[in-house]
């Protein structure tokens, strides 16, 4: 029976076996991928960094026994190649140094042995750099008030290498991915890409350091810095408000100090929400405390604005909110004068956000039989159930009585008093 030889599996054949038998390695290169052409050819990349590195590959013949290893180099030109540029005899493994960038072929020969491997060697560099001027700072056609605009640019080196058999051209690819990272953060997460975007809030108030780094496909990295000068503010600023009042009622008037924590900017406006507004310039940035009044049954929220300036133009803004209370009282429904336990002998009114009180107390049948008009009612000592305050006792019973209360109001206006009517009980123990 006759046997039928196919070149193909035989082409096969000798591919794995001399895969099996000799093999191209390189300790010092820091990517390796496979050709296009062949996943038996392969391209040893070596990073360029501050130092140039030359190509480095190492033959071996497997089996411990030696070999002789001829090296060649691909001429691109005439697709062919050169003549052996280093033959190491009788050796067990062949180490070609000072390669530069192409294709090699090194032969491996021996008794029984006889056997050419391929490989590329890529000389892999990048040319990277950030848009900036001379003193190493942003362009001011870069940076407003409401952005500023980063840009880097990179192009990484392409390699062509060749189909050794058919002379077929291959590109390997190669691409950049550029991040970004600023010091300090601020805790802004800012994009990738060549071109970035920092906009509103996340522009810095001080003078920040943006580093981008490029790396390729192939673990090449690189990076390079910008400096960008601030032209933004820092508007920020804190009242002893809540420390003030934070277990009690505002009651007017409530007098606010305030803290100027502003950065970068040069002028400060004031916006006190009750119609007054102060301007002040560095290094008088901070303003004289100020009072705020109540002027309506009603409560009032004052709505606190800083409106900080640098010297370029620009604004940021910071709010807060004061509240005085409504006017409100606190009045008992009843007394009991001449208690034994010396507890709630005096009908006592106590009240939030009144300037001024009138006050009149009467018996059930309209007999007037105590008034008192002060300034102050939180200062005011009670009625002690006795007829004018200084009289005798009065008997036990329902009493009427009407205030008439002014609230607290800005210097200079005038608004009606407002009033209320109510009972309490004079309860007298026998």
């Amino acid at each position: 029976m006759s046997k039928i030889f196919h070149p193909f599996l035989f082409l096969i054949f000798l591919v794995i076996s001399a895969s099996v038998c000799a093999q191209i390695s390189s300790t010092t290169s820091d990517f390796k991928v496979s050709t296009a052409y062949s996943p038996h050819d392969s391209i040893f990349i070596f990073n360029q960094g501050a130092t140039a590195k030359m190509g480095t590959l190492k033959a071996f013949a497997k089996g411990g026994i030696p070999a002789t290893f001829t090296w060649s180099a691909y001429d691109t030109v005439n697709h062919v190649f050169s003549a052996p540029f280093q033959t190491d005899a009788n050796a067990l493994s062949s180490v070609a140094t000072n390669l530069n960038q192409g294709g090699y072929k090194v032969q491996v020969t021996r008794a029984g042995l006889d056997t050419t491997m391929f490989a590329w060697v890529f000389l892999n560099s990048m040319s990277f750099s950030v848009e900036k001027n001379n003193a190493g700072e942003v362009h001011f056609y870069r940076r407003t008030c409401e952005y500023t605009n980063l840009q880097a640019n990179a192009v990484p080196s392409g390699f062509t290498y060749f189909n050794v058999v058919n002379k077929a051209r291959h590109t390997l690819n190669n691409t950049v991915n550029i991040k970004w990272t600023a010091n300090p953060s601020n805790n802004v997460q800012l994009g990738d890409g060549a071109k970035i975007w920092i906009e509103g809030d996340d522009l810095p108030t001080e003078d920040t350091e943006y580093t981008a780094q490029a790396t390729d496909n192939f673990n090449l990295s690189k990076e390079d810095k910008v400096k960008y000068i601030s032209i933004i503010p820092k508007a920020d600023f804190e009242t002893d408000y809540k420390k003030k009042y934070s277990d009690s009622v505002a009651s007017a008037p409530v007098t606010v100090n305030f803290t100027n924590n502003s950065k970068n900017a040069v002028k400060y406006t004031w916006i006190f929400g009750d119609g007054d507004t102060t301007i002040l310039s560095t290094p008088s940035n901070t303003p004289e405390p100020h009072i705020y009044y109540f002027t309506a049954k009603d409560g009032k929220d004052y709505k606190i604005k800083l409106i900080a300036e640098s010297k370029e133009k620009c604004v940021r803004e910071d709010t807060a909110t004061i509240t005085v209370n409504k006017p409100e009282l606190d009045a008992p429904n009843f007394f009991t004068p001449g208690g034994s336990d010396s507890f709630n002998e005096k009908f006592v009114i106590r009240n939030v956000s009144m300037r001024e009180f009138h006050l009149t107390i009467f018996t059930r049948s309209g007999r007037k039989v105590y008034e008192f008009h002060g300034p102050d009612i939180n200062s005011w000592e009670g009625w002690n159930g006795q007829l004018n305050g200084n009289g005798p006792d009065l008997s036990a019973g329902i009493y009427y009585y009407v205030l008439h209360a002014i609230s607290w109001e800005q210097p200079g206006k005038k608004y009606p008093p407002v009033e209320w009517s109510k009972f309490v009980y004079l309860i007298r123990n026998k």
